[in-house]
């Protein structure tokens, strides 16, 4: 997904391999021309072999899917 916002990992990189099973967390700060914005991102387990993990980001007091958090920042909202 092509996206004009500078992401770096604010959290110190893991140190062992996490299990497929395992949620894992971690800070993320996303800037743009205007702000930027430091936000706690989490992997989430799959709960079926086939299917794909998600990444949610913490917004406001829930949350929300990466894609849609990046649609958000990037129209400055």
């Amino acid at each position: 997904m092509p996206h004009g916002l500078l992401i770096e990992r604010l959290d110190p990189p893991l140190r062992n391999t996490p299990k497929d099973s395992e949620e894992i967390k971690a800070q993320y700060a996303f800037s743009n021309h205007l702000a930027r914005k430091v936000v706690t991102c989490k992997l989430m387990p799959s709960t079926r072999p086939d299917a794909k993990r998600k990444v949610m980001c913490r917004v406001g007091g829930g949350w929300q899917e990466l894609s849609m958090y990046i649609l958000s920042r990037q129209t400055g909202v």
